[in-house]
């Protein structure tokens, strides 16, 4: 297992995707795995999302599309996510921001989908175009009835505009 697997795939960051617990009993558990002490905990935890690196160029090109589209995010997330968000972006550009911890689901339950779709007052989902990196969320979302597309970096912004 990588240290990814690790991090996300255990009881405790479920449970933090959905609200449950939170980022510190995620990584007192890494560390237990692997017998790290407090500092040594906290070096890894920023080292890890050091690599949580934003695809610049579509960053730049989002507020281009607000004149025409409405803008929402749908992520799974811990609690400190909306904080950490705030810091990285603008995210007053957004018209509706739904993140697994504060719904009490992830993705891909079908319902988040549809919280989000009622958040930025979209009635028809088809009219919706959803963007994400794991396959499993673009199919619940094609389910759920939006348009969707897998991100793979490197690629344009799949909208004019950007």
């Amino acid at each position: 297992w990588g240290l990814s697997d690790r991090v996300f795939n255990n009881d405790v960051s479920r449970a933090a995707f959905i609200g449950a617990s939170d980022a510190l009993a995620v990584w007192a558990l890494i560390g237990a795995q692997f017998g790290l002490n407090e500092r040594e905990r906290q070096d890894i935890a920023t080292d890890f999302w050091a690599g949580d690196a934003l695809n610049g160029d579509w960053i730049a090109a989002i507020p281009s599309l607000k004149p025409r589209y409405k803008l929402g995010i749908l992520s799974n997330g811990w609690r400190d996510m909306r904080k950490r968000d705030k810091s990285r972006f603008d995210m007053s550009i957004f018209d509706a921001v739904v993140y697994s911890c504060e719904e009490g689901l992830r993705k891909p339950t079908l319902e988040i989908y549809r919280r989000a779709l009622r958040r930025l007052g979209v009635s028809d989902p088809g009219r919706a175009l959803f963007i994400d990196d794991f396959a499993e969320n673009v199919v619940a979302a094609r389910e759920a009835g939006l348009q969707a597309v897998q991100y793979v970096p490197g690629m344009p912004l799949p909208v004019n505009g950007g």
